[in-house]
């Protein structure tokens, strides 16, 4: 919730007020990286013998287990991803 507790809309708009920025859209990704993390994590388990014979198994592993709790995190809302465009005044 890092980004959702320090970049809230009015927070972004009062910094951007003070460099002459005005923001333009500010939306959170959650659904969309989950998605994402689950797809990468599929390609990643569907191609598993090739990538165990290029890195040690435990390297496999922890990024199978890192994809996974990401993209829990992502979906239960204890992370976000958020884009936002400023535009200069």
């Amino acid at each position: 919730m890092m980004c959702a507790k320090f970049l809230k809309p009015t927070a972004g708009q009062r910094h951007g007020r003070l460099y002459r920025f005005g923001e333009w859209v500010f939306e959170g990704t959650l659904g969309f990286y989950a998605r994402t993390l689950d797809c990468w994590e599929a390609s990643l388990v569907a191609a598993k013998e090739r990538t165990r014979a290029i890195v040690p198994y435990e390297t496999y592993e922890n990024y199978v287990r890192y994809l996974r709790q990401s993209a829990h995190y992502f979906r239960t809302r204890h992370s976000d991803v958020v884009q936002f465009t400023m535009e200069r005044r």
